[in-house]
């Protein structure tokens, strides 16, 4: 509720004074103790006729009913006099408070069928505030007649504080016995606000027993008419300031027209975060190591479902604060395309087709499946081209050419519209191409709207529509970067720049018209959501807070972690452990810190498992598991080198668990921010080396969230199994993998190259030499790497010689399990433009990729077991991006490739892939 900003001391004053002589209602509605004084209501019997009296001032019988929830009326008063008439014979405390509001509307009752009677509305007005005519316009209304259009107190009474009454006399309505009246503002005037002070209704042989303010029935609020007639209605009665209020994150209520206030920020890239305790999964990187999009969307299903009981719980106390709506800022879809970058570890990996499967499985998990009602709104972010570095994002103009845009940074965000339907996208904060992208009509309209169809609502990045104007400087001020943002179809900000809207609207930069546009869009998700219908219709409104943090959840975060880990390098099957093993040493910062599980973006966790306490938990009492943090994450310090060193020589193992944690990488201010080499902490790295001098067997285990150049590592560690940040069952899974109770499977969504020195300039956003699909150079572990504690073997590809244009593509492998134990295994098919050397040219200048991932799947073998697994390759996926960036046939041969990982000639004795070519034919004509 907002009151004029002089009006505060005022109501202050007068709160007190009416609670010291009590002759008043009052409720405190701020920390500041500003009130709302409630007007009162009293009936007197006059001979044969009965008075009811309403009054912001005089003595007070009682309140209305529904008082503080029917409207956005609000308590003006003074302390000074009102010149009245003599004839008035009304107090003056009467006139000393206005109720006021953009509607206010009253409904009495009659107590007796009134059939014939007549009745006379006294109705009482000073202007309070307002020092001028035509400031403050309104319509009067009793039982739907207009009966005094166009009012304007001042003008008509003669003056501020002088008292004006108006009378009229009726017939008691229709068989619904009632007499409405009603204050209407009028719009386009400098206070739209319709204002009275005091209403008397006499009942000639009847008694008008009731008094109460109503909320006025409107078409939106009828949950069987169409989403956008509704939308359409409601904002049709909103005012401009109104607008503007629901164009910020945090959206004031409207409660006259029962429109409560709604904060639209909430996170939940793995888990829902920062509303409390909540089941907390792999981080997003982790989750992209399952290449299991059947268990991502369980894991989006499980979050929605958390996110939903969050809010209804909140609801259901009163709560609109931050973090518990259901407009949820995940997927993070951006392409991880150099590994410096400190928030790589919230999105999917490099490949854009990976990225997007994970992106639409995600988006559909946390939307639901419901035909009318959204469980929660996904949003795709950062819309577009934005990959660090996070220091300069606020300032930073990637410049990619149309071939990249296309070919790598779009994709993603194209599949999260056109098959996940995803309802929100957040715009980024750099600019592209010389335009911020939050104010690019290219991104915001031509790409997202005008080409894919997309019909949802956009929300920038927190303090990108300020970077316009103020870091960007492509608009002078916030109210012109406003209007460039708005018109672009940025519709909703995560700062308070958009309240420059309204000197915006006033400059002419905006019209009034392009902002409903945006409000439409932000209340048809709110609909969308049933926020404006009855519970009971809602399905999703009966998902109890029992689900959060449920031991189902959190078995299905055990289930995830152990499926997103990466089994590196198993010299001599190190691996697994033997559960006999006597004495194991766990060394290392990571090993025993529960915060380093939950990456960054997360919930808070009611019981994080350890490594340590993972492995304790595994062993129980048939083990001594010691502990030893040796050194921190990074540093100089070697002070911790000694213990660590005694505890590995008493031990029959040495598990080191290393790696980096949110101070080493991470968001802008968050303390990690971008790296500057790819190296494992040095300190770390010295550790590492100390411990592999006692000769202990060790087993490393590295807890990330980006690619490590572990180059020392892979050639003197026997056993390398890389955990991401595995969420709140690391522990557990870990110790599962270690000791044999789970074959690993994971694989690797992103390139771990040997050194940064093999990469371009961490600011030049070219593709060129960046990700498997670019990078010519040897890496340490392809991207789609990892091992198996078994073996497999593939045959029997089966794929046609040639394809026509715009036909699909059935291809076909079997895959058997030849090792000794039970696995998972990651069935990956990739193309490849032929012959592959040398590489053929997209256009001259610009190299096909290397390879296309085209499909993956995971399938579960028992020993000996086989399985045939079966793609379909889409036209699409023939198709590549040209100069301008269209997508084109460009007809010849293909190389596709059927495996457990990339097809490489250095890993060929490991992958056991298959690989025919194929012929892709000519468009032709009138097809």
């Amino acid at each position: 509720m907002y009151f004029r900003e002089d009006q505060v001391s005022r109501l202050r004053r007068t709160f007190l004074r009416d609670c010291a002589i009590g002759n008043r209602i009052a409720f405190a509605i701020s920390a500041a103790c500003t009130a709302l004084l409630v007007c009162g209501v009293r009936a007197e019997a006059q001979g044969q006729q009965a008075l009811i009296r309403i009054s912001c001032g005089g003595a007070a019988a009682g309140k209305f009913a529904a008082d503080t929830l029917a409207s956005d009326e609000h308590i003006y008063a003074v302390t000074e006099p009102i010149v009245r008439s003599a004839a008035d014979a009304a107090p003056e405390s009467v006139y000393q408070h206005e109720r006021y509001g953009t509607n206010i509307a009253y409904s009495f009752a009659a107590s007796a069928p009134p059939a014939g009677k007549s009745y006379t509305v006294r109705l009482h007005f000073a202007e309070l505030y307002d020092d001028g005519a035509g400031k403050r316009i309104q319509n009067v209304i009793i039982n739907g007649k207009t009966m005094l259009p166009n009012l304007d107190v001042f003008a008509e009474a003669g003056g501020k504080d002088k008292a004006l009454i108006k009378e009229f006399e009726g017939i008691v309505p229709g068989p619904d016995k009632t007499i409405e009246i009603e204050f209407a503002a009028v719009p386009g005037h400098d206070d739209a606000y319709a204002a009275i002070n005091g209403i008397e209704v006499l009942g000639n042989g009847f008694v008008p027993t009731a008094a109460s303010v109503r909320i006025k029935h409107y078409p939106f609020q009828d949950p069987s008419l169409p989403t956008a007639a509704r939308v359409e209605d409601l904002v049709s009665h909103l005012t401009l300031r109104e607008k503007v209020g629901q164009m910020r994150y945090t959206a004031p209520g409207i409660t006259r027209l029962g429109i409560p206030s709604y904060n639209w920020w909430n996170e939940a890239l793995h888990g829902v975060a920062r509303a409390g305790v909540a089941t907390v999964f792999p981080q997003a990187i982790g989750l992209a190591g399952t290449w299991d999009t059947a268990l991502h969307f369980q894991v989006a299903t499980a979050i929605s479902d958390e996110a939903r009981a969050k809010y209804n719980d909140a609801i259901a106390h009163d709560n609109h604060a931050i973090y518990y709506g259901l407009d949820f800022w995940s997927p993070n879809i951006n392409i991880f395309r150099d590994p410096r970058w400190g928030r790589g570890q919230e999105t999917y990996g490099e490949d854009p087709y990976l990225t997007g499967r994970f992106g639409v499985a995600f988006i559909q998990g946390m939307q639901g499946s419901d035909p009318k009602y959204l469980k929660v709104v996904a949003t795709a972010k950062h819309f577009a081209v934005h990959s660090g570095p996070e220091a300069l994002r606020h300032v930073f103009d990637a410049q990619p050419s149309a071939y990249d845009l296309n070919d790598t940074y779009l994709p993603a965000f194209e599949a999260a519209v056109k098959e996940g339907h995803v309802r929100s996208v957040m715009g980024s904060y750099n600019s592209v191409d010389g335009v911020p992208a939050c104010a690019s009509p290219f991104l915001l309209q031509q790409t997202l709207r005008d080409k894919w169809g997309f019909d949802g609502y956009v929300v920038s990045d927190c303090g990108a529509i300020s970077d316009i104007a103020y870091n960007h400087h492509y608009a002078k001020d916030a109210a012109e970067a406003s209007a460039d943002a708005v018109k672009a179809g940025c519709d909703l900000a995560c700062d308070d720049a958009y309240g420059a809207l309204m000197d915006a609207v006033n400059r002419k930069l905006i019209s009034e018209l392009e902002l409903d546009r945006a409000v439409k869009r932000l209340f048809t998700a709110r609909f969308q959501l049933g926020m404006f219908d009855p519970p009971a219709m809602v399905h999703y409104a009966s998902i109890p807070l029992s689900v959060n943090d449920s031991p189902t959840h959190r078995a299905l975060a055990g289930k995830v972690a152990r499926e997103s880990l990466v089994l590196l390098k198993n010299e001599h099957e190190v691996l697994p452990l033997s559960k006999s093993v006597r004495s194991v040493a766990v060394i290392g910062p990571n090993g025993n810190d529960s915060g380093v599980l939950l990456g960054n973006y997360n919930g808070d966790t009611s019981h994080g498992v350890t490594i340590l306490e993972g492995i304790q938990n595994k062993l129980g009492a048939s083990a001594t598991v010691s502990y030893a943090q040796g050194c921190d994450i990074k540093g100089g310090s070697k002070d911790g080198f000694a213990a660590a060193l005694a505890l590995a020589q008493k031990s029959d193992v040495v598990v080191a668990v290393l790696g980096l944690n949110q101070s080493a990488e991470g968001e802008e201010g968050s303390g990690g921010g971008d790296r500057t080499d790819l190296n494992l902490p040095g300190v770390q790295e010295d550790l590492l080396e100390a411990l592999a001098a006692t000769g202990k067997p060790i087993v490393l285990v590295l807890l990330n969230g980006s690619a490590l150049a572990i180059n020392w590592a892979d050639v003197h560690i026997p056993a390398i199994l890389e955990a991401w940040y595995p969420g709140e069952e690391g522990g557990a899974a870990i110790a599962d993998t270690l000791f044999g109770d789970f074959n690993p499977s994971g694989r690797l969504p992103l390139t771990f190259y040997r050194s940064a020195n093999d990469l371009p300039a961490f600011t030049d956003y070219a593709m060129k030499s960046r990700t498997y699909r670019y990078f010519g150079g040897n890496p340490l572990y392809p991207f789609g790497y990892g091992l198996s504690y078994t073996k497999f073997k593939y045959t029997h590809l089966s794929i046609p010689a040639t394809v026509q244009a715009g036909r699909s593509v059935s291809v076909q492998a079997t895959v058997t399990n030849i090792g000794l134990r039970a696995g998972d295994e990651v069935v990956q098919l990739y193309l490849r433009p032929a012959p592959s050397t040398p590489l053929r040219e997209v256009y001259p200048g610009q190299p096909m990729p290397r390879l296309c991932l085209a499909g993956f799947q995971r399938v579960q073998l028992a020993v000996g077991q086989s399985k045939t697994v079966k793609f379909s390759i889409s036209p699409q996926q023939w198709l590549l991006v040209n100069k301008q960036g269209a997508r084109s046939l460009q007809p010849g041969s293909w190389q596709v490739y059927v495996g457990g990982m990339q097809p490489s000639p250095l890993l060929a004795s490991q992958a056991g892939f298959l690989s025919q070519r194929i012929s892709v034919g000519s468009i032709k004509k009138g097809s």
